[in-house]
């Protein structure tokens, strides 16, 4: 018979002792009359207060007797308590009520501060004895709900220290720790309201009465009042309930405003704000891993007043019901097997949409981020050491593991957090350097914030691990893998976007210490998963040993791109992957890694793609191949040849220069020669060659050859590339031997309008400061093959006369003086200017040497205001006149310093060297005194029909006089010579022959040297013989009174104007020697009608004074 003797301890602190078990439980904080040991009790019980005393087994033998036993001391709960809060910061309350609340099945959980205080109840032996629930009901206060009810267990475990009732309960986050009494941080007499009780707990009581528990029905009237007074408008909390039982779950802490014997800590409105401030950097996934609650609300002093939300956001009610559903449903799965290994895998997918709502001084922001969840419980066949820990009794964690990702544009800073349902504290920098959150029955600290794991110094000593380090290691190597990869491949299925997924790939570089043994089982399970993204066949997921990868790190972006895009012509499974993703796959197996060599074979084996390839891809392959292998061009079609073809490389193929694209200018037609723009270390290898001076001729005879210039007679193309090529070669005269290409057909021989080769036996028909060839010696020559050369630039004429080109006569002797050359060799302008300077002082206006503008158009007064202004713009609102884009008139103070125009009956002479306000002089014609008249028309009364009665009568037309800066002055130190004016002829000769396309009235332009006898070139609209330009004059002007009536609106349809025109440009002297006619077809055209939207609001819009006005021509 076994016998049993029970020692009852102060303060309902029991021990059992039995022969058969002496495994009991050692329970704390219980009263004696809630002690689930209760039922053992006897009689032989002794008390002692805050004291332990172990009851004494008897025996028969007479070897042991009582006084062998004595008393083992127990520290009293208040110091219990207070270890625990050393082990519990403050910042874990939110949570351990959190956990609470998700432990009683609540899907809500509320908090609320008020800060109203109520009247004090001085606690005493004597207040606590008579009035325990007035103690507890005091504020300021936090107030607690969750809509979950106590169960008789938990209420039993709420009581109780150092041990909890949830130890063997695998799904309760709980059990990992006895935090509920870390609100002892706030408060010294926590009140908790659940179903039909109400309980108080006071740790400064004597031990038997440190919990006041009731049933809500029995409770005083006036504690009744105390209650309804503080939370009788909360969370449906009303005096029916004391009747009918509260259908949830409040907690009441009266905050400790004072120092006391259980902590002097003390808490403010501010300290309160603090831990609410820990939530909010919690809550963005705090309900992740959780398995009931949905939302989560922070409130001050009533329901009205929200100050922060977190909450499971879904569009419509349905949807937050089956999320409800999927958690259940997997949560009856794994309550099921009670800790035990599943059959098989067990796989739980969802997707959580967390809103987060600020408010006030919690914060001011509502953001919402999209997650995907994978929850885990394992099962089937499994390792030895997790086969060991499941069948081990005293061993209650189960195989469970979670793994969120977000899919939302998270920060590129996100750090994956621990969790254990609930987040482990909050580091500086993530604990696991994942780009995920990781949840699963971890075994913890005591105080929760950490996970065990084998210290390097235990490693050393032991060589083995307690259990829960076990444990540990065999969750983060055996199963999270197993889940992080089952996320990501679940993800390649969901249809999420790449990148999004990618960023979710762990960074091994990234990953923390304790970690590292996660990565290898990692990639060991990614090697055999689709989990390698190809734009292959519009895009798919494969096996990393089906792809072609490209490094990330090896290419700049644009490269990497362009060579990912030439694989993918040929449907290639190709992949851009970072280097250490690609090092971590490939210890499990082959993956096939592009380099130049890789791709050089690819290419070679696929010749055709090079016709599928656009020119960015050649030229990037070029750069790639010079950069990092450039022997592998070989055989390559990617060498950009000027004429935009590529060819092969190969030392066995036709030279092709590199050179500058003024030199390609040298050899029209011979694009396919020549390379620009391309790297230098192509030199010399394969078919590339610098060009050379050398070269030059070889290339000249070729392209002569090439487009039969040879044969051709002279045209205006063949003029402009001589002139290329002559000034070329007088550029580089110091390294260019004249004598290359002396037999080349670079000569223009005007006669028979051909090109001749420069050695051909040839003679000047005349120079400056020579004889003429006599006309019957010219013709002598002729006879005997002599070729008589009439002219040639100024360019080839310094080059080849006197060497190639002989002179018609013998230089004059050497005795003539420089004064006598100068004397007659000075054309006839400078002998004119030579006598005006000497009768006009400096200080004149009307000076030589000058440029004279003549039109026959006549200024209004609108022109004379506008001609004189300066940084606007008279015409700016006329949107037909040419002049309104810009103030161009004043150009002409590049040339002089006093421009003079004469218009109808008024002169103006500008001077910018004055003061402002005598800048411009102007007046009448006819008030303008006798010598200046003279002066006047002196220079320019024998010009363009202005006359002597042109100061009583006006001047039928418009008279620009600009006197040349011949020495540099305060405006300008330019100065003008006849060389810079000839100059600028020569710029307006090029653009000649289209200037008259689209004017709306001008019909010729003309320029003279010294007077209207000596033309030098004309551009005129030409009409044959019998035909006259009024019908043209006509047209326009119809179409343009047409458009000037809209003044810039729309027209009601469009309005087309069609014109043939032939564009005559006849040039002599030095100018041009010929004359040339093109014929041309115009369209003008006025936009009206219906048109897009932009168009009509520019239209439309009172600043905009452009017009629709297009042409072509």
């Amino acid at each position: 018979m076994l016998k049993k003797r029970e020692k009852k301890t102060g303060g309902g602190i029991v021990e059992t002792m039995d022969s058969s078990n002496s495994n009991q439980k050692i329970c704390a904080m219980i009263p004696a009359q809630m002690n689930p040991l209760q039922n053992d009790f006897d009689n032989d019980i002794d008390f002692h207060q805050d004291s332990f005393t172990l009851a004494q087994p008897t025996s028969e033998s007479d070897e042991t007797s009582d006084e062998d036993f004595s008393d083992i001391v127990l520290a009293p709960i208040i110091d219990q308590l207070k270890r625990l809060l050393e082990q519990y910061s403050d910042g874990q309350i939110i949570k351990e009520l959190i956990q609470n609340a998700e432990d009683g099945g609540a899907t809500e959980v509320k908090f609320l501060y008020t800060g109203k205080k109520q009247e004090e109840i001085k606690y005493s032996k004597k207040t606590w004895k008579e009035t325990p629930i007035k103690i507890a009901m005091q504020a300021p206060a936090l107030c607690v709900y969750n809509n979950g009810i106590f169960t008789d267990k938990d209420w039993k475990g709420i009581a109780a220290i150092q041990c909890s009732q949830k130890e063997k309960e695998p799904l309760k986050v709980g059990r990992f720790g006895l935090g509920f009494k870390s609100v002892f941080h706030l408060t010294d007499f926590p009140l908790i309201l659940s179903g039909d009780k109400v309980m108080v707990m006071n740790p400064l009581a004597s031990v038997s009465k440190v919990v006041f528990s009731k049933k809500l029905c029995k409770i005083d009237k006036d504690s009744q009042r105390t209650i309804l007074k503080l939370i009788g408008d909360k969370f449906g909390f009303s005096r029916l309930c004391f009747k009918d039982g509260y259908q949830g779950t409040l907690f009441w802490f009266p905050l400790r405003t004072e120092p006391s014997k259980l902590s002097r800590d003390t808490y403010t409105y501010e300290k309160i704000q603090d831990i609410f401030h820990g939530f909010k950097d919690l809550a963005p996934s705090i309900l992740l891993f959780l398995k009931k609650i949905e939302f989560i609300e922070v409130f001050e002093e009533s329901e009205n007043d929200l100050i922060y939300r977190v909450q499971i956001s879904a569009k419509k009610e349905e949807d937050i019901h089956h999320i409800r559903e999927q958690r259940g449903d997997f949560l009856h799965q794994v309550v099921e097997l009670n800790g035990k290994l599943a059959n098989e895998y067990l796989f739980h997918y969802m997707k959580l949409s967390i809103k987060c709502e600020g408010k006030k001084w919690l914060s001011e922001e509502t953001n919402t981020k999209d997650w995907i969840v994978v929850n885990h419980y394992h099962g089937g066949s499994v390792s030895d050491g997790l086969q060991r820990l499941i069948d081990d009794e005293e061993w209650s964690y189960s195989p469970y593991v979670s793994v969120a990702g977000c899919l939302s544009n998270c920060d590129e800073q996100f750090k994956g957090h621990i969790y254990c349902f609930l987040p482990l504290p909050l580091e500086r920098t993530s604990p696991t350097g994942l780009p995920v959150h990781i949840n699963g029955f971890f075994a913890l600290s005591q105080d929760r914030h950490h996970i065990k794991w084998m210290s390097s110094e235990e490693e050393n000593r032991t060589g083995h691990s307690e259990n829960a380090v076990e444990w540990n290691k065999i969750l983060a190597t055996e199963i999270l893998p197993m889940v992080y990869s089952e996320l990501l491949t679940y993800l390649t299925k969901a249809g999420i976007d790449t990148n999004t997924i990618y960023k979710l790939f762990p960074k091994p570089e990234l990953i923390t210490e304790n970690w590292k043994i996660f990565i290898k089982p990692l990639f060991k399970q990614l090697y055999e998963k689709n989990i390698i993204f190809t734009k292959a066949s519009g895009g798919k997921w494969i096996k990393p040993k089906e792809a072609t990868v490209l490094v990330k790190e090896e290419y700049p972006d644009t490269t990497l791109k362009v060579i990912e895009d030439v694989y993918l012509l040929k449907k290639t499974n190709v992949a851009c992957l970072p280097d250490v993703f690609v090092e971590s796959l490939k210890s499990h197996g082959r993956i096939e890694v592009s380099d130049s060599s890789c791709l050089h074979s690819f290419l070679i084996n696929h010749d055709d793609i090079f016709e599928l390839m656009d020119i960015n891809q050649k030229m990037k392959l070029l750069e790639y191949f010079i950069s990092n292998d450039i022997e592998k061009l070989q055989d390559l079609k990617i060498l950009p040849l000027a004429n935009g073809e590529f060819n092969i490389f190969d030392a066995e193929e036709e030279t092709v220069f590199l050179c500058e694209a003024e030199s390609l200018k040298l050899f029209p037609g011979m694009e396919s020669r020549f390379l620009l723009d391309i790297s230098q270390k192509l030199i010399d290898r394969f078919q590339v060659k610098q060009l050379m001076s050398e070269h030059i001729p070889e290339l000249l005879q070729e392209c002569i050859e090439i487009n039969s210039f040879r044969h051709k007679e002279i045209t205006p193309q063949i003029t402009d590339w001589l002139n290329v090529v002559w000034k070329y070669i007088h550029k580089n005269e110091d390294v260019f031997q004249l004598s290359w290409i002396s037999h080349l057909h670079l000569l223009p021989f005007h006669k028979e309008n051909k090109l001749i080769q420069v050695d051909s036996v040839s003679i000047l028909s005349s120079r400056k400061n020579m004889d003429t060839l006599d006309p019957q010696l010219s013709n002598s020559l002729e006879n005997l093959g002599v070729k008589i050369i009439t002219s040639l630039s100024n360019t080839i004429s310094a080059l080849v006369e006197g060497k190639f080109v002989q002179y018609p006569t013998t230089e004059e002797s050497d005795e003539t003086s420089d004064e006598d050359f100068c004397e007659i060799e000075l054309p006839p302008i400078i002998d004119q200017l030579k006598r005006l300077l000497e009768q006009y002082s400096d200080g004149q206006i009307i000076k030589a040497p000058a440029l004279c503008v003549y039109n026959n158009g006549i200024f209004t007064d609108k022109d004379w205001r506008g001609i004189a202004a300066i940084q606007c713009s008279q015409k700016e609102k006329e949107p037909l006149k040419v002049g309104r884009f810009g103030l161009g008139f004043k150009s002409v103070f590049h040339l002089t310093d006093f421009p003079l125009i004469i218009s109808g009956d008024k002169v103006m002479v500008m001077n910018p060297l004055a003061s402002v306000s005598k800048v411009v002089f102007k007046r009448k014609l006819c008030k303008i005194d006798s010598d200046s008249q003279e002066a006047m028309l002196k220079l320019i009364g024998d010009k363009f029909g202005f006359s002597k009665l042109c100061f009583k009568d006006g001047y039928q037309g418009t008279l620009f006089w600009f006197p040349l800066r011949t020495e540099p002055s305060k405006l300008s130190r330019d100065t003008y010579t006849y060389e810079k004016i000839q100059d600028i002829f020569r710029g307006f000769k090029d653009l000649a022959p289209s200037i008259l396309l689209f004017l709306k009235k001008i019909e010729f332009i003309e320029v003279f040297e010294e007077s209207e006898n000596d033309l030098i070139y004309r551009v005129q609209i030409s009409v044959e013989e019998g035909e006259d330009l009024r019908h043209i004059h006509d047209q326009k002007g119809n179409f343009l009174h047409q458009v000037e009536e809209l003044n810039g609106k729309l027209a009601n349809e469009y309005l087309f104007h069609y014109m043939k025109l032939s564009i005559k440009c006849e040039g002599k002297k030095w100018l041009s020697e010929e004359t040339n006619t093109k014929d041309w077809i115009v369209v003008n055209h006025y936009h009206g009608g219906s048109v897009s939207n932009g168009l009509q609001r520019l239209i439309d819009d009172e600043e905009w004074s452009y017009s629709p006005y297009v042409s072509v021509a």
